[in-house]
């Protein structure tokens, strides 16, 4: 597959309405391209990049359920605060509290596409390690 071009995910999606099925399953091109460089980092270098980056912290918030899906919710509705307000059926000042609550623990404002960025970055590399190791630790 050409990951910068897309042309096996353009191939595999001939309607709009499937890709819009995709990407709101969350398989935007944007999860696969980094789940695809993911899978060519050797256990070793997956193990460094964990310790660097994958602290307590990023742990904490995504073994919160409530918090995982306010955050693909907010992601989902493009970091517009009102639309995932409006969408997710939170109150705006419970997502804003939640959104605060992140950027506590992790120092990740999300409201901000640079952390944003990272912190979807951080979740994907968090997945996969957790669905490598199988170890999960749910509270």
């Amino acid at each position: 597959m050409d990951y910068l071009s897309g042309k096996q995910n353009t191939q595999a999606c001939n309607s709009k309405e499937e890709k819009k099925e995709k990407v709101s399953k969350g398989n935007s091109i944007f999860t696969k391209f980094c789940e695809c460089i993911f899978s060519y980092l050797n256990p070793d270098e997956r193990a460094s990049l964990s310790e660097k980056f994958l602290t307590s912290n990023i742990s904490e918030v995504m073994k919160d359920k409530e918090l995982v899906e306010c955050i693909n919710a907010f992601f989902k509705n493009n970091l517009n605060i009102s639309e995932t307000s409006r969408n997710a059926f939170l109150h705006r000042n419970t997502l804003l509290y939640r959104i605060e609550k992140i950027y506590r623990t992790t120092g990740l404002n999300i409201r901000n596409f640079e952390d944003a960025m990272s912190f979807k970055l951080l979740t994907i590399v968090y997945n996969k390690m957790i669905e490598r190791t199988g170890n999960n630790n749910d509270k």
